[in-house]
């Protein structure tokens, strides 16, 4: 295991002091090899250098990686919202044929539908609105009274 700069640091004071009987600031350098003592703490630097240099390595690769997980997301976001509105695009539909061949069973049982949808998709709201003429507000609480007052 390699030791960090300070790591090396700390060890070589201590060895220091040891040399000079713990007056590190009075340091005499006899047994002790100064140079060795800097190559020492210079691959100590290197290592922590080439240490952090690979973690930042990892995190650029982490970070890649949930950027594209993000974009897969997003991608399939979007596949999903198409479906859906291919969904409600076929209820609109159903809505109309029902309309034409006045089957109330299915109209009423689509138009909820579309209602339900119409609080939080567009598609359902534009063709809410389109129909009844009222705003999407409007037509959710007169629903929602309707719908109160069929439960006594």
């Amino acid at each position: 295991m390699t030791e960090t700069a300070k790591a090396v640091i700390d060890r070589l004071q201590g060895e220091a002091g040891y040399a000079t009987g713990g007056e590190v600031d009075r340091l005499v350098f006899s047994g002790l090899d100064v140079h060795e003592m800097l190559n020492e703490i210079e691959q100590a630097i290197d290592t922590d250098k080439l240490s952090v240099e690979k973690l930042q390595e990892i995190r650029v690769e982490e970070l890649k990686d949930f950027n594209s997980k993000i974009l897969q997301a997003e991608l399939k976001n979007k596949e999903l919202k198409k479906e859906l509105d291919s969904c409600i695009q076929t209820l609109i539909e159903a809505s109309v044929a029902a309309s034409i061949t006045q089957d109330i069973v299915v109209g009423n049982l689509v138009d909820k539908k579309i209602a339900d949808l119409a609080k939080t998709h567009k598609l359902a709201v534009d063709y809410v609105e389109k129909v009844t003429g009222k705003n999407i507000d409007v037509v959710l609480a007169e629903n929602a009274e309707l719908e109160g007052s069929g439960d006594e």
